[in-house]
């Protein structure tokens, strides 16, 4: 098990200039591969072609394809969650059914790339899932949590903190199931449509 933790970790992170520049060459590349080729198909030597680096210049940052996985998963994750916390900012005085619906369709609209199905499974096989969702839960469910405490008058939950874990969970599992099972809903706004009649129906007081 630390055997596989070790690969999965990053060796150094890029101190200068032109040692960044070829760190995002390679995770430029690894999306690539990776979103072309899939997860077990990629090689880290087709990765280094792309990227334009040698294979000793990629190892000196990321030991294994594993170690590229779980990057390229952190540096999505963080595009998604400054992606929430700006959609929040951004509507934070329009009506309670603009701001969800606003919200629902950026979130859904990162995980339209098949790349984020790419990492989704690699992770799970890499058993780097619940590490990376922790991080989630923690900094989208404070700033959802913040959101709710404000609109507190407006919404019929009174535990913010737990309300913000179920609508987190419920648009991030129902985006993906929907993505495996029922793809034109993203191409037709069906799911984004649901999902804001969902969140708004648990959000809303009782008539």
């Amino acid at each position: 098990m630390a055997t596989r933790k070790a690969r999965a970790t990053r060796r150094k992170h890029p101190t200068q200039v032109r040692a960044a520049a070829t760190v995002d060459a390679i995770l430029v590349a690894s999306a690539r591969v990776f979103r072309d080729r899939g997860y077990e198909r990629a090689s880290v030597n087709a990765i280094a072609e792309v990227a334009g680096v040698s294979i000793g210049s990629l190892y000196q940052y990321f030991p294994s394809k594993e170690a590229l996985l779980v990057a390229l998963a952190e540096q999505h994750t963080e595009r998604a969650l400054t992606t929430l916390e700006d959609a929040l900012a951004e509507v934070e005085h329009e009506p309670l059914p603009v701001c969800v619906r606003v919200v629902v369709a950026r979130m859904v609209a990162t995980h339209v790339d098949p790349l984020d199905r790419v990492l989704a499974r690699g992770l799970d096989e890499l058993g780097s899932a619940t590490a990376l969702q922790s991080v989630i839960d923690a900094r989208a469910c404070a700033v959802v949590e913040r959101f709710l405490a404000r609109r507190a008058a407006e919404i019929r939950p009174r535990a913010h903190a737990l309300a913000a874990l179920f609508l987190v969970r419920a648009v991030d599992l129902l985006t993906h199931a929907a993505i495996e099972r029922e793809p034109a809903s993203l191409e037709d706004g069906t799911l984004v449509d649901e999902l804001t009649a969902l969140a708004l129906g648990y959000l809303r007081p009782a008539p």
